[in-house]
């Protein structure tokens, strides 16, 4: 099964453990796919364990619960190798819900699938808007953009779809009674069409085909508007984003600069202030101790004895 061996592939790059599996697979994958269910994942690597492709070592930790740690064997290895070798094989034919949808509105009639054609095709139109918001929030995840290509892609070629049966409904709808008459009159004789369901109901006046296709090509213009729109939108907001935080980060750089220079600035001067005060209390000690010594040095000369300093 294809995620049994996308569990491999990620064991292939090392060991690992249940949760970082799950996150793994997610982040590398995408929206599209959907979330791994933990349970079911832990299944997958018991029934890896069992065939002899995984080890499992349990592993103590000292505040959480001790954990199982996953390692690939060479047996995986080779089981891993084999699959990428082998193409991918449709099982069981093509199946889509809405040709049931188609089935029951042939029996109903034109109009019916006219109608069944018209749902469908919105939902897809929606769809489309969707997948284009999301090409351009993963625009940077090479594996997530091309899964979502490929949704796009299926997507369009579903829309196709539907507007061949909406082009065919009346030849649909004529098979679908041809089918129903046949079998009737395998039957053998008995009450006629007319006598068991009244008069034929008149049927529409098929829609010509020049309005069809104006149709067609106004939904589609509206749908494409609509994902035009929704991507615009979403560029909007993420330069706007952008913008604002190059905006933050130079207004922060400028402000730092500034109070930087401020703070430079204002050190220098408290700096200087420092020193001035300093020099002249120093220039005014120096003063007061020669002018002290000239003036003892004096008063020794003039009364020719010694004077004390005290």
């Amino acid at each position: 099964m294809p995620i049994q061996h996308a569990v491999l592939g990620l064991l292939a790059r090392g060991p690992s453990y249940g949760y970082e599996l799950k996150a793994s697979f997610e982040q590398a994958i995408g929206p599209q796919w959907g979330e791994l269910n933990i349970g079911h994942l832990y299944q997958i690597l018991d029934r890896l364990v069992r065939d002899g492709q995984v080890t499992r070592t349990v592993v103590s930790q000292r505040v959480r619960p001790d954990k199982n740690v996953y390692s690939m064997t060479e047996e995986g290895r080779e089981a891993l190798e084999s699959w990428l070798e082998q193409p991918f094989v449709r099982q069981g034919g093509y199946r889509d819900d809405f040709f049931l949808k188609l089935f029951v509105a042939a029996e109903l009639g034109p109009e019916a699938l006219h109608r069944v054609a018209r749902i469908q095709r919105e939902s897809y139109l929606v769809e489309l808007a969707s997948l284009g918001r999301l090409r351009l929030a993963h625009h940077g995840e090479p594996l997530v953009s091309l899964l979502i290509e490929a949704a796009v892609l299926h997507t369009e070629a579903n829309l196709r779809v539907v507007e061949l049966a909406d082009d065919r409904a009346e030849r649909l709808a004529h098979a679908s009674q041809h089918a129903r008459s046949a079998e009737d009159g395998a039957g053998g004789p008995g009450p006629s069409e007319e006598a068991r369901h009244g008069p034929p109901a008149r049927r529409p006046e098929a829609r010509r085909p020049e309005a069809r296709e104006a149709g067609l090509a106004e939904v589609r213009e509206a749908g494409l508007a609509e994902a035009r729109e929704a991507g615009l939108a979403e560029a909007r907001e993420a330069g706007l984003a952008e913008a604002r935080e190059a905006g933050l980060a130079e207004a922060r750089e400028a402000g730092l600069a500034e109070v930087r220079e401020a703070g430079l600035a204002e050190v220098r001067e408290a700096g200087l202030a420092e020193v001035r005060e300093a020099g002249l209390a120093e220039v005014r000690e120096a003063g007061l101790a020669e002018v002290r010594e000239a003036g003892l040095a004096e008063a020794r000369e003039a009364r020719g004895t010694p004077v004390s300093e005290g």
